[in-house]
């Protein structure tokens, strides 16, 4: 179902630099640790998106539960290689911090420093993942029990991994919702940017004939054949 020529890439360990602030602090501490070279926060806080983010953002989001307490976490990944000086990083860091908090409030302030794999990062979002419907679909990460032992509809394991889709976002749900309506034992699916596969999966489960995935992303040929496994489907 998806096609794509990769190399093997061993799983990297990366540390990982927390820093605890406040959000009205995030922007200018972002802007300051990308001119000493650490690029593409993690910002992790409580603070709601609006409709239009969410729009903006092709991404399966997790629900926030908690009310925002204004406070922000900052990480910055540097992998674990010869010619990164982790210590020399921090000590870059504490200098920074130090020059914004001459002008403006950054809360707490703290740096707190550990190490990280890739494979933690395939881990830690699976508490956010529970099984769902998608009209009468029911859709389960294959590590979960079947909550409705009553349940006679369609049953859709899905396990994304780090590829995209699985299966909560809208747009997803919609290409979900006209593939179930329109599909027919002649469909032909090409699903360009595959992710999980699971749009095509879903196709072959509503009696496709064929269906094919591509996608750019390494770690989609595994998880499209692990779900395509998990399915009880053959790969071509």
């Amino acid at each position: 179902i998806c096609n794509i020529s990769i190399i093997n890439i061993k799983e990297m360990k990366w540390h990982k630099i927390t820093i605890k602030t406040i959000t009205e602090a995030e922007d200018i501490i972002i802007c300051y640790m990308e001119d000493i070279g650490l690029e593409d926060a993690q910002i992790e806080d409580k603070i709601p998106l609006t409709p239009l983010e969410k729009e903006q953002m092709f991404v399966d989001i997790p629900p926030v539960s908690e009310e925002d307490d204004g406070i922000a976490y900052l990480n910055f990944f540097v992998e674990d290689e010869p010619g990164h000086n982790i210590d020399e990083i921090v000590a870059n860091v504490k200098t920074e911090l130090e020059a914004i908090k001459e002008f403006t409030d950054i809360g707490e302030g703290s740096i707190m420093l550990s190490e990280t794999e890739d494979l933690d990062w395939i881990n830690n979002w699976k508490k956010f993942f529970h099984q769902f419907y998608i009209d009468d679909l029911l859709v389960i990460p294959s590590w979960e029990e079947i909550e409705n032992p009553e349940h006679t509809g369609k049953i859709l394991h899905i396990d994304p991994g780090t590829a995209f889709g699985t299966g909560a976002h809208e747009t997803t749900q919609l290409c979900i919702r006209q593939i179930k309506k329109y599909v027919t034992p002649d469909t032909e699916i090409l699903d360009v940017g595959c992710g999980s596969g699971i749009l095509g999966i879903v196709a072959l489960m509503y009696g496709a004939k064929h269906a094919k995935g591509t996608d750019l992303d390494p770690c989609a040929l595994d998880a499209s054949a692990e779900n395509l496994q998990n399915n009880g489907i053959k790969k071509e």
